[in-house]
């Protein structure tokens, strides 16, 4: 358990993406790290951009290590297929990030308190295979016509209607309707 800072790095080129990690150090010498080190992501970006991320703003935490833990799994990035990775969020507001960092540092302060809370809890691994598939098709009045061969391999599908379309069966699972029928106005 050791004290440090949870950090925000931007990019001049990337609007809405942020770098959120931790350090025990100077978060200033962090931030020349990622720039410096072309075999990580942030640096893969400097490299292709020519632009250095820059420190948004960084938080004094208890216990770096659980804030940062806390922070992501907050996030839900984990439980997505090869987890957490870059570091990066993408596609988001720095209020949200912060609004997360600053969860992450209150529960890391009453966890050194040994107050609760814990971080929370890494969610069971879901097995997306052909029966997890099935269930989320229940009760849609859609049915796989082709067989299942993974999340994103094409299938055919109809609907109740009767329209027949083709999608990866990754983005039906998470959008549980025909497009014929959406185009055309149809429940």
């Amino acid at each position: 358990m050791s004290n440090g800072y949870l950090y925000v790095l931007t990019h001049p080129d990337k609007e809405g993406t942020y770098k959120v990690g931790r350090t025990t150090r100077d978060p200033l010498k962090r931030l020349a790290e990622h720039n410096s080190n072309l075999n990580q992501a942030c640096g893969k970006i400097v490299e292709v951009t020519g632009k250095n991320w820059e420190l948004a703003k960084y938080y004094a935490v208890a216990d770096q290590k659980f804030a940062e833990r806390f922070f992501w799994d907050s996030t839900g990035l984990g439980e997505l297929p090869g987890g957490i990775g870059t570091e990066i969020l993408n596609s988001t507001s720095f209020e949200y990030v912060e609004r997360l960092i600053l969860a992450a540092q209150q529960a890391a302060a009453k966890h050194v308190e040994n107050k609760e809370p814990k971080a929370p809890s890494k969610p069971k691994k879901v097995v997306r295979n052909r029966e997890w598939f099935l269930q989320k098709l229940e009760g849609t009045g859609l049915k796989m016509l082709s067989s299942y061969r993974g999340l994103a391999t094409g299938v055919e599908f109809e609907c109740a209607n009767g329209h027949m379309f083709k999608r990866v069966p990754g983005y039906m699972a998470n959008h549980l309707f025909c497009p014929i029928c959406r185009e055309q106005g149809i429940s």
